[in-house]
């Protein structure tokens, strides 16, 4: 049975483009629709009730698309207003979280860097209290530098990040704007990087094919935000 609905992707701004990517790589013949709210992003410092209202138009867009699912490809919003979301909308909501678990089964201690409002909320804090060898590093502007500097990347200071972070054996990007930096701090020797990427696309895949809401042919992706947006052209970079 084929289903030529679309599959939803939000972002606060570009960082969910990767989390994109790799589910793309994964399932390409399925049809997309990314909705990138750059006109509002970063997303890590505002109040968990203003972080919602600024979703929820992303989700009435969603609705009236009649999506099969839709993926918050963004760990703020995930841990903020995933359980709400749930509770008003009918369709599938899949969202990323801090690969904290596979980074602890690595062994040594984990730091983990992430918005503000991530490491504030409860869905996070229960997460993390599960561990004694987690230390957790809120970055209050590193979303918004990446968003605007992404086609410059290596100019962007990483100092104080690397600072942070040198000593652990393992680090989690906990925000997909994040991973954007995985290669510079790459280079800086910070190794064991760990992200949720692979582990939403598997579980999207894995929730399609237990439903029955597989697409054998399509795989086309239309790129919807507010304000002026870079989606598109950045999404053919990272491709490229």
């Amino acid at each position: 049975m084929i289903n030529k609905k679309a599959i939803g992707f939000f972002d606060s701004g570009i960082g969910g483009l990767t989390l994109l990517n790799c589910a793309y790589e994964l399932l390409p013949e399925e049809n997309y629709i990314y909705y990138g709210d750059n006109k509002n992003a970063p997303y890590g410092n505002k109040s968990k009730n203003e972080i919602l209202y600024l979703v929820d138009k992303a989700f009435k867009y969603f609705q009236k698309k009649r999506v099969k699912a839709v993926v918050i490809a963004c760990n703020t919003v995930t841990a903020e207003c995933a359980m709400q979301l749930r509770n008003v909308y009918n369709f599938k909501i899949i969202g990323i979280e801090p690969a904290v678990k596979p980074a602890e089964r690595n062994g040594g201690n984990v730091a983990v860097l992430c918005t503000c409002a991530t490491a504030n909320s409860e869905k996070f804090k229960k997460l993390i209290n599960e561990y004694n060898n987690i230390d957790v590093f809120p970055q209050t502007n590193l979303a918004e530098i990446i968003e605007n500097n992404i086609f410059c990347i290596d100019k962007i200071d990483l100092t104080p990040v690397i600072q942070q972070i040198k000593n652990y054996d393992n680090t989690v990007l906990g925000c997909t704007h994040y991973i954007f930096i995985k290669e510079v701090l790459k280079k800086y020797g910070i190794n064991n990087i760990f992200d949720g990427n692979e582990g939403t696309a598997n579980y999207l895949k894995k929730f399609l094919i237990n439903n029955k809401l597989l697409n054998e042919k399509g795989g086309k992706i239309v790129f919807k935000g507010s304000g002026k947006s870079k989606n598109s052209k950045l999404y053919k970079s990272i491709k490229n």
